[in-house]
């Protein structure tokens, strides 16, 4: 059985390079097809513009897109590559390339390397599980615990009240960043729930 790896894109990894291995891993069988469009990208599609959300290696003619990414996306399509013109290179294209790459807000940079795989969920040490009860929350991020709310949980119904994943970035900089605007947000009297999609 044949297995599609593709690492992320981590230049720190010991992942072995991209490519079609055999089932275990063990045995490089083929690159990756080249991919015109990478995730993050802003493409055309049927006149509107698009973010390439997932680029489907089973089927490498295809591709998922959105309306945006993280918690500004509403909807995924799954769409033929002919069909797509590219508008501009998104910021894990630059990335990989070493180039210089920007955020429109520090909630949009979470979601970059959420998607990246790039933090660890924050155990919460009262309880042992990776749940926080909101004030607890809150208080772990203003501690510097945490560095940011993740996607709610839904067992919020089984603790008799809201609570939450928290999540620290590997990267002391990017996590101290986002934590400032976590922070600032929290002040305000109604803080909107976020959902986080993979980049």
């Amino acid at each position: 059985m044949e297995k599609v790896f593709v690492p992320r894109f981590n230049r720190d990894s010991d992942d072995p390079k991209p490519g079609v291995y055999s089932g275990n891993k063990k045995r490089f069988l083929r690159y990756l097809p080249k991919t015109p469009f990478w995730e993050t990208d802003i493409v055309l599609y049927e006149g509107k513009r698009r973010v390439v959300a997932e680029i489907e290696w089973e089927s490498p003619r295809r591709y998922t897109i959105s309306d945006g990414i993280g918690g500004a996306s509403t909807f995924t399509q799954s769409v033929l590559r002919k069909d797509l013109k590219l508008v501009r290179r998104g910021n894990l294209w630059k990335m990989y390339r070493g180039l210089p790459y920007r955020f429109r807000n520090p909630l949009r940079e979470a979601d970059f390397y959420i998607g990246l795989g790039r933090y660890t969920e924050v155990r919460n040490p009262e309880t042992g599980s990776y749940l926080w009860y909101l004030d607890e929350a809150k208080e772990a991020i203003r501690r510097g615990t945490a560095d940011c709310f993740a996607e709610p949980s839904s067992w919020s119904w089984a603790y008799g009240g809201e609570i939450w994943p928290l999540i620290k970035f590997l990267d002391p900089k990017i996590g101290k960043r986002i934590r400032a605007f976590q922070i600032k947000e929290m002040g305000r009297k109604k803080r909107k729930k976020r959902k986080v999609n993979k980049v």
